[in-house]
Formats: structure tokens, sequence, C-alpha cells
């Protein structure tokens, strides 16, 4: 049987992502990158860094507090949770041996993952990960990214395409991991269904669910003896956004876009045959023998 750990984070999109792979096998385990880093080395250094860390989180709370208020962003998050996942983003439906390590605690997801290597690492939402890491599976390491690469690579990739109404390159990119950020040798790319009455919320979560309709696709595939062959991203084009590029301003203008009908203006650009989409990996490339389930 193909063994497959997965690299995560806690969160309900996680959730939705095992209850779905485990649909098509059960998971060797699944390693959780916790949002807190590890203890500093001594007590003077642990205290002053609690405090910068208390200090960043106030900063942190306060303005998303001050953002969610005034946008009502909390409860269009949860109902877009429960509209696109149902209640499967809420429980893990089969049990499966989890591990927590500190955020970007490498060195543990590498020993824990040499106790029984797996033939397969899936990655999503996590920090990014050292070769030392990936190359412990005997197969590859594969990444879900919520964008489409090369084209948006990085993070926040549905509100900067929602920020230049580029609605349509919003997707998903499912790739081997490589040093470069979002920037190895893709599997396949999707774009979700866009309809009216979507905003940021349910297009980000669509993206999740096609990422991991995706995963479970792949799986399914290489468990059943499929080989699939990636190919070759485009070198030199598209933009690497970082965190820090997404300032609540940003998000604020891309809430006011939303409520003055960016989706409908789309949806009718579309219509027309006026809208145009980057060209995409969108078909999984499979042949029918080789040494390994991936080239």
């Amino acid at each position: 049987m193909l063994s497959v750990v997965l690299l995560t984070r806690e969160q309900p999109s996680a959730t939705y992502l095992i209850n779905r792979l485990q649909d098509v096998l059960p998971l060797q385990k699944v390693i959780y990158e916790s949002w807190d880093g590890p203890p500093a080395p001594n007590v003077a250094q642990s205290k002053l860094a609690d405090l910068r860390d208390r200090a960043a989180m106030l900063k942190k709370h306060y303005r998303e507090r001050i953002y969610e208020e005034v946008s009502g962003s909390k409860e269009l998050e949860l109902s877009a949770r429960d509209t696109v996942f149902g209640h499967r983003w809420r429980n893990i439906e089969k049990p499966t041996k989890t591990v927590e390590i500190f955020d970007r605690d490498w060195k543990a997801a590498q020993k824990e993952l040499e106790k029984d290597p797996p033939d397969l690492i899936l990655v999503f939402g996590t920090g990014l990960i050292p070769s030392y890491v990936t190359e412990v599976a005997k197969l590859e390491c594969i990444n879900i990214h919520t964008g489409l690469s090369p084209h948006y690579r990085g993070q926040n990739c549905t509100h900067f395409p929602i920020l230049n109404e580029d609605f349509e390159n919003i997707g998903v990119t499912v790739h081997l991991v490589r040093k470069a950020i979002d920037g190895g040798e893709i599997l396949v790319q999707e774009r979700p269904n866009i309809s009216p009455g979507d905003n940021e919320f349910t297009l980000i979560k669509k993206n999740e669910r096609v990422g991991a309709e995706l995963y479970a696709k792949i799986v399914a595939g290489m468990a059943a003896g499929k080989v699939f062959v990636p190919q070759d991203q485009p070198k030199d084009v598209g933009l690497l956004l970082m965190n820090r590029a997404l300032t609540q301003g940003h998000k604020s203008l891309v809430r006011s876009l939303i409520r003055d009908g960016a989706v409908d203006r789309y949806l009718l650009r579309a219509s027309k045959g006026k809208i145009r989409p980057k060209p995409i990996a969108d078909k999984l490339v499979s042949q029918v023998s080789a040494k390994s389930p991936l080239n």
C-alpha cells in the first residue's frame, strides 16, 4: 500500500483535507506545524521573546479585530467553511496518528519522518520546507499551492487576483516541492467554479477544496499504479507575493470590490468572452509503466 504523510498546520481546511484523503486511503500520520515557535535557549531571552511576541500578537489582534468588526469578515469566513466544506471541516472522521512540531522546527519533522519513511509527503499550508525534510520521502514531496503558478506564487494568491480584477486567474497548483517558492514542476492545475454571490472567503475555500480533490485524485491514481509526469514551470514570469505584501488596507479594498460587484462584473465579462485566462497545466499527464509513480 502507498504510504502517505501529510505535513500541515492545524486549521479547518486541513481537517477537510485529511477527511478527503482518508476517503482514498489511511494516512500513515499527520505532522502539524505549530503556530508557536520553540522556547528561547535561556530565561532572559525567553522573557524578552515572550514580551515581543505578546506585543506583536496584541498589535495584530487589534488590527484584525477592527477589520472584523467593520467588514463582518469573521462571520463571512465561518459561513464560507460551511458552504464549501459542509460539515467535514469540523472533525477528523477517521482517527489517524498526529504529531505536533514547533513552528519551522524542521529537524523535528525530519526525525519523525525518518522513523518510518513514507512513499509520499503531502504538504499544505506550512512554512518553507528544507530539502533534508522533503528528501525523506521515498518517491516525492508534493505541495498544494492555492494560486496559479507561475503567475501568482507565494501567499494570498486569491486576494491579489481580486485586487487586479483578474478572477479568471484564481486557481490551484499541485507541484513538486523544490527550493523555489511554489516553483516546482507542476502535476496539475485547476480553477474553481466562480458563481454569483461568491466573495473572497468562498473563493479561498473553493480553492482549498479543489486542492483537496486534486490530492485525492493523485493519491488514488498512485495507489493504483499510475505514473504521473510533472511539467516544468515557465521561468521569469508572474508574481512572487510574500505575506507582508497583503496589508489590512488591501483586505479592506478586496472587501469593497466584492461589495461593489466585482464578481458579477467578472461573470458578465466571461459571458461575453472578454476574459484572458493564463495557460495552465489542467490535465494530469500519466503513463503506463515506470519505476516510480512520479518521474
